[in-house]
């Protein structure tokens, strides 16, 4: 019983936490979403999207965790007054000829404790409810892996879109003074792996609780419950931080977009030309050779050659003139 009520106070602590980074997320995406950037896919250049519709993506999974928890808080029990196997038998022993019967004292001390029992125990509350617990909270640090993981991508040269804060003496690398490293990011990722690893435990637990039951989760259960719930809640903590701190690299940001703004738009080339009665598999290739041929002059240091290509084709020039291509 006193398990389950760390358990609910310790989840309360975690939806507010989830409460506030949800809040920072709607004040930064609210200011950035109409800022382009370029969007990826597979980790290559693919179309544009903004900086806030990325970010609402990341809220949209963790208002799906703020509700899953806020379930998982709600339907916590405990075991209730049922002795050494559950079935109350020393209590029904013990209030014989008396006025008061065992689901009288179990209904009077939950009710003081302030959540219910669960209908059918053993020696433990089922050991599946901690397992609910844990994956809710496995789930919510998958989330923040992946967010983590993608923050530390936009703080990378190739992909720049943002930077973490930095304290004025913040040393990246104690070998190379340029470092600026994103280590608030580096740490969630780092964390959500500790809880990940936690959720299998919790699995083995309920799976392994033998008969009324054993006691091969009892060592684990002291590091495993603390260790995620404050696991869970530095992620948070070090979340929230970035998202109000991080500061927007528009030159980096500005020269991606005109870097790759060309290949971005020959879908729409593609799409016109195909409404104009165009073959589209024809005019596919052509645009994906001439996309090949840009592709090797930006990296030998040229000129992106692209729109001149597309507009000088003769395929796509029985489509469309070369003022609306450009």
């Amino acid at each position: 019983k006193a398990e389950v009520m760390r358990q609910k106070a310790a989840l309360a602590l975690i939806l507010d936490r989830l409460r506030d980074v949800l809040l920072q997320f709607a004040d930064r995406i609210e200011g950035t979403h109409e800022l382009p950037v370029l969007g990826y896919t597979h980790l290559q250049p693919a179309e544009t999207t903004t900086l806030g519709y990325r970010l609402a993506g990341y809220a949209q999974d963790l208002m799906v965790h703020f509700d899953h928890l806020l379930r998982t808080h709600k339907l916590l029990r405990g075991k209730g007054i049922r002795g050494a196997v559950g079935t109350a038998g020393s209590f029904t022993d013990m209030l014989t000829d008396n006025d008061v019967t065992p689901e009288m004292l179990e209904a009077t001390v939950m009710k003081s404790l302030g959540f219910e029992a669960h209908l059918i125990t053993t020696q433990t509350y089922p050991r599946s409810q901690d397992y609910d617990v844990v994956s809710a909270l496995g789930g919510l640090a998958a989330s923040l892996h992946k967010m983590a993981f993608d923050l530390r991508l936009m703080q990378s040269p190739g992909f720049s879109v943002l930077q973490e804060s930095i304290g004025s003496n913040q040393v990246g690398s104690s070998a190379m003074p340029f470092k600026r490293n994103p280590i608030g990011a580096e740490k969630i990722c780092s964390l959500a792996r500790e809880v990940a690893a936690w959720t299998q435990v919790a699995r083995e637990n309920a799976a392994n609780s033998l008969l009324e039951r054993t006691l091969d989760d009892s060592a684990n259960r002291r590091s495993m419950l603390p260790e995620i719930f404050l696991a869970s809640d530095e992620m948070l903590h070090t979340l929230n931080g970035i998202i109000r701190n991080f500061t927007i690299d528009d030159q980096a940001r500005g020269k991606l977009l005109e870097q790759h703004g060309p290949f971005i738009a020959l879908e729409r080339v593609l799409t016109l030309a195909v409404q104009e009665g165009g073959d589209r598999q024809k005019i596919h290739e052509k645009l994906r050779k001439h996309s090949m041929k840009a592709l090797k002059a930006l990296k030998k240091g040229r000129a992106n050659p692209l729109v001149d290509l597309v507009a000088k084709d003769q395929l796509i020039l029985k489509y469309l003139q070369p003022a609306r291509i450009k």
